[in-house]
């Protein structure tokens, strides 16, 4: 840890603040540190212990002379060194660690009446399934009605065991054959029933899932109906008690204005309704209404990795590199403002955990569907 009395240098300056046992310098001209003895050089070193590399006096150790170079070395005895130095990364060999994104999980429910055509909705569910692009995303299946017999239409147990358990995507087959085994043929829109099984199914999951963001998927051609439970007020309320952990995304075939509320209550703002008087174009509007919900909960940040063997985690000897899938890799540059194009931030400047992507890095990531995002370790940060 850094002495009391050290602060964080303002990023604007784009000097980084070196904290290493030896780390890998680069040349270039530091802005000069002020202290008693000695005269820095280009990239003045604090040494604490013996004689300091650098022209600063540190407890313990007397001023050392100019420094050449701007690397960071332990004078005399050794020990922690703080130094300044440019951020570009110039002769250093940065080691990285692959960086995970969030995983998704999604829990789609499919109305399975007979008031209507379900043929381009489910077809374009399955296109989504078994899509490249869903990498990184997992669902799980289920249908509402239950089945023929209405004793069972109102039983959210019953929906909380799902057609399709929680799978990793792209699955071009588990979805399909079990899409293909129902007919949508039943009466009634049990929607809150359903709604509730499939909470708690998804809640049943967080422990094995902890930094995963859950969601919510419903499609459907009808207002709830049958039993209190599918009542819209109270599909509506139960879609708010988990808004802020579970979003509920709702798709809606026709003129269906109430679904806006449980769309709202479930914190998305409004259902995406797809014309019913178009039922040519239903299959390509229900899979740009799908592929608008994926890409909305691409999550953008990521845990910092453990350092490779050998290396330690400093936050101003870190950079985040994205390589799209049969692309070039993209540098990313930290900019804790995020007005910077390309740009990254700490979730807390002071005591790092994770990596957030600014806006616009964000949508490059989104946009690319695959990639991989690496941070790299042991070179002075790239910053705005």
């Amino acid at each position: 840890m850094l002495a009391t009395g050290w602060k964080w240098l303002d990023l604007a300056s784009r000097l980084a603040l070196v904290v290493s046992l030896g780390g890998c310098g680069s040349s270039g001209n530091a802005s000069r540190a002020s202290g008693s003895g000695g005269s820095p050089g280009s990239g003045a070193t604090v040494g604490q212990g013996g004689n300091g590399a650098g022209g600063v006096q540190s407890a313990g150790g007397s001023s050392g002379g100019p420094s050449t170079g701007g690397s960071s070395t332990a004078g005399g005895d050794g020990g922690l060194v703080i130094g300044l130095q440019d951020s570009g990364p110039t002769g250093c060999a940065a080691v990285s660690a692959q960086a995970q994104m969030r995983p998704v999980l999604l829990g789609v429910m499919v109305d399975r009446s007979a008031s209507w055509d379900w043929t381009p909705a489910v077809t374009a569910l399955k296109g989504f399934f078994a899509d490249p692009r869903s990498q990184g995303v997992s669902a799980s299946l289920q249908f509402f009605p239950f089945s023929k017999d209405k004793s069972t239409h109102c039983d959210a147990a019953l929906y909380a065991n799902p057609a399709v358990p929680m799978t990793p995507l792209p699955e071009p087959t588990r979805f399909a054959t079990a899409i293909d085994a129902v007919t949508s043929d039943l009466i009634g829109t049990p929607t809150g029933s359903a709604l509730q099984g499939t909470f708690d199914y998804l809640q049943s999951l967080r422990p094995s899932y902890p930094d995963a963001q859950f969601a919510v998927v419903i499609l459907t051609d009808g207002d709830p109906h049958e039993c209190v439970q599918n009542e819209l007020s109270n599909v509506v309320a139960l879609a708010g008690t988990v808004s802020s952990t579970m979003p509920v995304y709702v798709i809606g075939y026709g003129s269906l204005p109430n679904l806006n509320l449980i769309a709202a209550a479930g914190g998305t703002g409004a259902a995406i309704l797809v014309d019913a008087a178009n039922p040519a174009g239903a299959q390509d509007a229900f899979l740009a209404a799908i592929e608008s919900i994926r890409f909305s909960l691409v999550p953008c940040d990521v845990e910092i990795p453990p350092p490779p063997t050998g290396q330690t985690f400093d936050p101003m000897l870190v950079n985040v590199v994205f390589t799209p899938a049969g692309q070039s890799p993209m540098q990313m540059s930290l900019s804790a403002d995020c007005t910077g194009d390309q740009g990254w931030r700490y979730d807390n400047p002071d005591s790092p955990t994770h990596i957030t992507l600014c806006p616009t890095a964000c949508q490059s990531v989104k946009s690319a569907g695959n990639g991989q995002l690496s941070v790299e370790f042991g070179c002075a940060t790239r910053i705005y």
